[in-house]
């Protein structure tokens, strides 16, 4: 979260927006895009974990 709202907080300072809303509003996609790759690097960094297979967790 700290790393998320520090990107926010250069991205407003770069683009020069008096609001935050404004700012998450332009680029908050980005940030989705990102967390949606994040999760499917997280899986498949965990598929050989013991103690995930299916069913036992």
């Amino acid at each position: 979260m700290t790393e998320f709202l520090s990107h926010v907080h250069c991205t407003i300072r770069r683009m020069g927006h008096a609001d935050v809303q404004t700012t998450l509003t332009l680029y908050g996609w980005v940030t989705e895009d990102a967390e949606l790759k994040t999760l499917a690097n997280w899986k498949s960094f965990t598929t050989n974990w013991r103690g995930l297979e299916s069913g036992t967790a």
